[in-house]
C-alpha cells in the first residue's frame, strides 16, 4: 500500500521571505493605482482564489471571477522578480527528507498548494 505525502510550499519546504505577499501588493497597486499594505492579511491555509477575494474586498472591489483572474495574472507576472529580490531559501532538512522519500517506492510525494493556474 502506497502512502501519499502532500506538501505545501511556503513555510513547509521553503521560506520565500514574503515574496508572495510583495507580489500581491505590486499586483493590487497595478490593478487599482493605490498601494495597499497586506502585512496584516492572514493568507495561511488559503487558496490563491480566496486570498485574491479578500484582497479585492479590502480594496473595496467586487471579488468577481474576472477581477480575481486579473489580480492572479498580475500576481504571477510579478512573482519571479519578487522571489529573486527576497532571496528565499529551502528550509533545514527538506532536501534530505525529499531525497530520502524519492528513494522509497512506498511513498508518493505531491505538492498541494493554493497556487493559481493560468493558461
Amino acid at each position: 500500500m502506497k502512502k501519499v505525502v502532500f506538501w505545501d510550499i511556503d513555510g513547509t519546504l521553503l521560506n520565500t521571505k514574503g515574496a508572495g505577499r510583495l507580489s500581491m501588493e505590486v499586483a493590487i497597486a497595478e490593478l487599482t493605482g493605490d498601494r495597499t499594505d497586506l502585512s496584516a492579511l492572514n493568507m495561511a491555509g488559503l487558496t490563491d482564489w480566496d486570498i485574491c477575494s479578500r484582497i479585492l474586498e479590502k480594496c473595496n472591489l467586487e471579488p468577481t471571477a474576472e477581477n480575481i483572474e486579473q489580480l492572479q495574472k498580475l500576481y504571477i507576472k510579478h512573482l519571479p522578480e519578487m522571489l529573486l529580490r527576497c532571496r528565499g531559501y529551502v528550509l533545514a532538512g527538506v532536501r534530505e527528507i525529499l531525497e530520502n522519500l524519492q528513494q522509497r517506492t512506498d511513498v508518493l510525494s505531491l505538492v498541494l498548494t493554493g497556487s493559481v493556474y493560468t493558461s
